[in-house]
């Protein structure tokens, strides 16, 4: 072994140069340093002695020398293809290189870092003991089972069977015939079983031996036979007697007839034996076309801020899903119960808003949604509204922070992009801007009530408008005053998003749900007063002889809603709301060519809102 060892002339210098060290003191240690440092230099770009890679033995080898040594092993042992055995036949698959994949380069990296660590010392020792006991590096290899096995089964297609359950069918004719049920019977099967293949493979790749596989040919049994469910045969009256029935589902109805049931029996295994079952996939396949136009699939949102301000925003699409397991299950409640027509549950997918500053604002879900129409409404009515909704949609309101509508608007003026419509105050007709502003205050409120958030400034209307219906549930802003304010106090961000199509406006609130529970008391409507007569007034703002009204009549009346919110800690908050609306009467006018007289004492008449239905 000492003969072996001092065989290679670097260690043997080594260690003439150590035993002179014991003697030499420092001058040895130099002496000792100096060979360590030619030992780098004679190996500076190849790779140390007592490195092997499988069975190649890569000692003093440039890279590029081992990458071509190594594949040419690789090539040999590939000359062949990849050789298995299925049943009583031999396949060959020559794109073996496609099939298995060695990482050379890698290996090859490893082998050079082989004794070139940090240190000096450590270094030296690791190559003195290389010659004893050598670096075995393994080659990484990566096997393609599923394009292996893929080949595998086109060329042995023949010898593969699939087992095939016996069947259960049944066929309706017309209408008082006897169903006719038909049994086909089932089917032996052969697959092949590739996973020890794949494992064997593996093995054989990782020490270049690739000797054939034999890849095994299992038998399957079916799981149903024919003398299985001969029984239930008998069974299939009864199921068919439930037909007709109905099926119910958003203010649509269908018809489930003998055929369409037929269809949806299929046989199913259990702990007591084979029976007969509602199958579900089949119930799905038929109701997704029977209630087409009602589902959606969820489409997810995303928010994208920038400096504080909603930069991109794309609003989540609540989804409508089918639940099949749901549906039968109801179905045969439904026989149980006698009923001839069912309900199909359909459920509501909620879908999340996507992007960092969602998560960490907490902007996940809806917290509430209001709502209102303002169909009829004039044209400069119409553009104030949408004009509102584009600006209260994309409000970021901060946890406990009070939002102040008014503040949100900002200035009412025609710089602003406000419309104006006419008014009358007095017996004169006068321009004003923001007309329908009432519309975004109505809904707001709506969408604060329906969110559970405490409502800290609300003033309904003088008078009751049908825009505003039901009444009870409006509230009215006026530039400077009366304001809707209400608080966040949910403990984490509020978006408010606007919709705005086909006379509907609508403000979505977003953000975290903590469990609060909001119920709301449909309006009560009582102490109705009719409306006095029509009142017709006088003006040069309009085509001399062409009347205008500017308002219908209302009806005085009072209305009363109570507002709960319980709260996850148990505390519950309840507020009524009582609106007291006066009688209005129908208001006209008519043009002239002469200016009418003022009248200082004639009641005022404004359409701010406050006082008046606009």
């Amino acid at each position: 072994m000492i003969d072996i060892f001092l065989a290679h002339p670097w260690l043997k210098t080594a260690l003439k140069i150590a035993v002179a060290v014991v003697g030499a003191g420092t001058l040895g240690i130099v002496a000792v340093y100096g060979a360590a440092k030619a030992y780098d230099l004679a190996y500076a770009d190849r790779i140390v002695p007592g490195v092997v890679a499988f069975d190649i033995n890569l000692s003093g080898m440039t890279p590029a020398a081992a990458q071509e040594k190594i594949r040419t092993r690789m090539d040999q042992a590939l000359n062949d293809g990849l050789v298995f055995n299925v049943g009583d036949e031999t396949i060959a698959l020559a794109d073996k290189k496609n099939f298995v994949r060695y990482d050379v380069d890698g290996v090859v990296r490893q082998a050079m870092a082989v004794g070139r660590g940090s240190s000096l010392l450590g270094n030296t020792i690791r190559r003195l003991t290389l010659n004893l006991h050598p670096e075995r590096l393994t080659i990484p290899v990566a096997i393609n089972t599923d394009d292996i096995s893929r080949e595998l089964k086109q060329r042995v297609q023949q010898k593969l069977v699939a087992p095939l359950d016996a069947k259960l069918t049944i066929n309706v004719g017309r209408a008082g015939d006897a169903p006719t049920v038909t049994i086909e019977p089932e089917r032996d099967g052969k697959v092949i079983d590739f996973d020890p293949a794949m494992a064997a493979l593996k093995t054989k790749a990782e020490t270049f031996a690739f000797e054939p596989i034999t890849v095994q040919v299992t038998d399957v049994q079916p799981m149903i036979r024919a003398k299985d469910i001969e029984p239930l045969a008998t069974q299939v009256p009864d199921w068919l007697s439930h037909a007709p029935f109905k099926l119910e589902a958003e203010g649509n109805s269908w018809t489930v007839t003998s055929a369409m049931l037929a269809d949806w029996i299929s046989v199913t295994g259990t702990n007591e034996g084979w029976m007969l079952e509602l199958n579900s996939d089949r119930v799905d396949a038929a109701l997704q076309q029977l209630t087409k136009g009602l589902l959606d699939e969820p489409i997810d949102g995303n928010l994208v801020l920038a400096d504080g301000k909603v930069k991109e925003f794309v609003a989540p699409q609540e989804g409508t899903r089918l639940n099949p397991a749901e549906t039968i299950r109801r179905i045969e409640d439904g026989w149980a119960n006698g009923s001839s027509t069912i309900a199909v549950p359909l459920e509501k997918i909620v879908p999340k808003i996507a992007g960092t500053d969602a998560e960490e604002m907490g902007i996940r879900e809806i917290l509430g949604v209001g709502r209102s129409n303002y169909s009829g409404s004039p044209s400069n009515r119409r553009k104030n509204i949408a004009h509102g909704a584009d600006i209260v949609g994309g409000a970021l309101i901060a946890p406990d922070e009070e939002f102040s509508l008014l503040k949100r608007l900002g200035t009412i003026d025609g710089k602003n992009g406000w419309l104006p419509e006419l008014v009358i105050k007095g017996n004169k007709t006068t321009p004003e801007f923001g007309g329908g502003l009432c519309q975004i205050g109505t809904t707001v409120f709506r969408a604060a009530l329906y969110s559970g958030l405490p409502i800290t400034e609300r003033r309904n209307h003088s008078y009751r408008v049908r825009y505003y219906e039901p009444a009870g549930m409006d509230a009215t802003i006026y530039d400077p005053a009366p304001d809707l304010k209400f608080k966040n106090d949910t403990g984490h961000w509020i978006l408010v998003t606007s919709r705005n199509k086909d006379s509907d406006v609508a403000f979505t609130f977003w953000g975290t749900k903590d469990g609060r529970v909001v119920d709301i008391t449909k309006p009560r409507i009582y102490n109705i007063v009719a409306p006095p007569e029509k009142k017709i007034m006088e003006t040069t703002d309009i085509p001399v002889g062409t009347t205008k009204c500017t308002e219908s009549a209302h009806a005085g009346a009072t209305a009363s809603f109570d507002y709960t919110v319980t709260y996850p800690n148990g505390e519950v908050k309840k507020t009524n709301y009582t609106s007291y609306y006066k009688p209005w009467g129908a208001v006209c006018l008519v043009g002239v060519a002469t200016p009418p007289p003022v009248d200082v004492f004639a009641p005022l008449i404004d359409t701010s809102g406050i006082n008046n239905p606009n």
